[in-house]
């Protein structure tokens, strides 16, 4: 049966749970043996970022990217800030901003496995296709 990241991500967090540095060294070292044997170690990087996102959400964390043609002010941050707050119940937000100028305008917004795309490109996109069939 396959193991999926999460899963692996999963599993490695719960297992380092109320470790020591050693124990946490030691944890480390068979988690690889393990996707060596399996011949996964492909997927560390999947891992790793899965299990950034799993710590985060037990920390009440999260980490988000806004990408906007032009960089956006405070207050426009702190409206994204307190959307992603109501949205998935965490305390604290870590915003990263990422101007683009060929979005045009709008926003692309990342957080979690979820996108979403407001930019003027991808509606312009979505309007060209609904033109052209």
């Amino acid at each position: 049966m396959a193991v999926s990241v999460k899963q692996y991500a999963q599993s490695l967090y719960e297992s380092l749970a109320d470790k020591n540095q050693t124990e946490v060294k030691d944890v480390l070292n068979n988690f690889v043996k393990v996707l060596g044997g399996r011949r996964e170690l492909i997927k560390i990087n999947g891992i790793i970022a899965r299990f950034g996102e799993i710590w985060n959400k037990e920390k009440g964390e999260i980490e988000a990217e806004l990408v906007s043609a032009r960089a956006l002010g405070s207050s426009a941050q702190e409206v994204v800030i307190e959307y992603l707050k109501n949205k998935t119940g965490v305390k604290t937000v870590k915003l990263r901003e990422r101007v683009q100028p060929d979005l045009i305008g709008g926003f692309i917004l990342n957080y979690g496995d979820q996108v979403i795309d407001g930019s003027l490109r991808n509606n312009l996109e979505i309007l060209r296709n609904k033109i052209s069939n």
